[in-house]
């Protein structure tokens, strides 16, 4: 999508990885998700049945238990410092002189645009919720701190994406929301990648705090985005619109992208997003058109079918096959539009039972 900035630096991209270990064991066992000695997992829970307890639905699976107990192999392995302040006895980063300073921020500024604690500049987490902070060493030069600033909103946007992925990924959140989590994950991909390339001009002694800020600016524009989509999202969810999932979901990315118009490249994005999310509603769709099958395992598509009806009873055809509302894609709510869809799938079904009732026939005769 040409959002992220790409560097010169004689490189062969290289795909930066977050769950690479900076930290001692002590810090380990700090990190939502870490598997303690005892076995028990710490990662967050939500409302009184945990994070993997919402998957009651007999058709739908439980996730396995290493995604709470491998957190570097989810991206839960986010640092809670217990303080925000410098350790005791560690030197105070305005001792050193003002350019070893900027090399000692560059290094924290890489840790944190992954979600790492750097030794000046400290994350605090909640439990719950997208509260981030991050704070330095309130002795950092003046002209120093004023660039930091700037640039550790990078660190709340990166956290809540990763955040929104690592929940949403989980079977009960049903297609869509997998196929958006595929898709925040390409482009969280292509910002490691400008980490690493950052990374590697640090190595090679060519970076220095402007030209950080510069190379990092399309990024914030687009981890910008991708924070108010996510939120937008979550607290549609919250006031009980069902937007968390099918075709309701795909109805808050394409507001989304329609609302985008006038600025290219958030439009650009959020099509992008809404392209990717929408292929396993369509795929419904398109079974349900050609075959009249309804194949929704985390009911989410627009046909709800109820197979136990009679198939004598007079309403068969309107109690067999109900209309989800909420999940009726708003660039097709046309009432005429709708009424098709469902005509066609039901006559599609209906084709397919009168020649299974007939080639049954035929073989007992």
């Amino acid at each position: 999508l040409g959002g992220w900035s790409r560097i010169d630096c004689g490189m062969t991209e290289v795909a930066a990885s977050p769950m690479i270990a900076r930290g001692s064991a002590s810090e380990h066992a700090s990190i939502p998700g870490y598997m303690t000695p005892s076995g028990k997992s710490r990662l967050p829970m939500t409302g009184g049945s945990g994070l993997m307890g919402n998957a009651v639905l007999g058709h739908i699976p439980v996730a396995p238990g290493w995604t709470v107990s491998r957190p570097y192999l989810t991206l839960s392995h986010l640092f809670e410092s217990k303080s925000t302040e410098p350790e005791e006895g560690k030197q105070k980063i305005g001792s050193f002189p003002t350019s070893m300073q900027e090399l000692m921020i560059i290094e924290d500024l890489l840790s944190v645009m992954i979600g790492i604690d750097g030794k000046y500049l400290k994350i605090k987490v909640t439990a719950s919720g997208p509260g981030l902070t991050v704070k330095h060493d309130s002795s950092l030069d003046l002209s120093l701190s004023d660039m930091v600033d700037r640039m550790v909103s990078l660190c709340q946007y990166y956290v809540r994406v990763v955040r929104f992925t690592e929940l949403r990924q989980h079977y009960e959140f049903g297609l869509v929301n997998h196929a958006l989590c595929a898709a925040l994950q390409e482009l969280l991909k292509e910002y490691l990648i400008l980490v690493a390339q950052l990374e590697y001009q640090f190595a090679a002694s060519k970076l220095n705090l402007q030209k950080f800020w510069y190379y990092v600016q399309p990024a914030m524009h687009t981890l910008r985005a991708l924070y108010e989509l996510v939120e937008a999202v979550e607290s549609s969810s919250k006031n009980g619109k069902s937007a968390s999932r099918g075709g309701a979901l795909l109805n808050v990315l394409h507001a989304y992208a329609n609302a985008a118009s006038g600025e290219q490249y958030a439009s650009k994005l959020y099509s992008f997003l809404l392209q990717k999310s929408s292929v396993p509603y369509l795929e419904m769709l398109e079974k349900w058109i050609y075959q009249g099958v309804v194949q929704d395992p985390y009911s989410e598509f627009m046909v709800e079918e109820r197979p136990n009806r009679p198939y004598y009873d007079d309403s068969y055809w309107e109690k067999r096959f109900l209309k989800r509302e909420q999940h009726i894609l708003s660039f097709l709510s046309d009432k005429e539009v709708v009424h098709k869809i469902m005509t066609t799938g039901k006559y599609e079904k209906h084709l397919y039972l009168r020649s299974t009732l007939i080639v049954s026939i035929n073989f007992l005769f």
